[in-house]
């Protein structure tokens, strides 16, 4: 009897462990500034087709610093991570590089947030010859190449709209 008592007890020990350290693992993103990270979650998909680009590498840029680098996965989903310490002016710079073509869209918030980044395929099918170090650069805050569109903002969620094209210009 004292055997299962003590298990008893152990067990609920190991239960209350487990609860408390999920619990600061779960707080610790409300504890800004010291133990929270920037989430940028999305997926990468053709503009009309919205078939993914899987294996596009995505890397986040805040001025000449590379702060992250990740590959989409098969379904063209990917989850970056950021220190806030390291960002400059709470802005980042999203770069895709995807069949030797380059996308870029300058000054995203620096918020968690989740988004859609739209690619025009047909931009892919373009034969441009370039020397070795160079691949075509494609800006996605132009409406014919792309857009990224923010699906749902964690920090700030707006009510009245479920998504909000991030290529539009600031302020309209």
């Amino acid at each position: 009897m004292q055997n299962l008592y003590t298990f008893s007890s152990f067990r609920i020990f190991l239960m209350v462990v487990f609860f408390l350290g999920s619990h600061s693992v779960l707080t610790a993103g409300n504890e800004c500034p010291g133990g929270c990270m920037i989430r940028i979650s999305g997926k990468i998909v053709e503009q009309t087709s919205r078939k993914p680009f899987r294996q596009a590498s995505i890397i986040i840029k805040s001025g000449d610093k590379v702060l992250a680098t990740q590959q989409s996965e098969k379904d063209g989903s990917f989850i970056i991570y950021i220190s806030p310490e390291k960002v400059q002016e709470n802005k980042v710079d999203v770069k895709i590089t995807y069949m030797n073509h380059i996308f870029v869209r300058h000054n995203l918030s620096a918020d968690s947030q989740d988004i859609t980044i739209e690619i025009n395929g047909a931009l892919l099918l373009k034969e441009e010859f370039f020397d070795e170090h160079k691949m075509p650069l494609h800006n996605l805050e132009n409406p014919q190449v792309g857009k990224i569109i923010l699906n749902s903002d964690k920090l700030r969620i707006d009510p009245n709209s479920v998504t909000r094209d991030l290529s539009a210009p600031i302020g309209s």
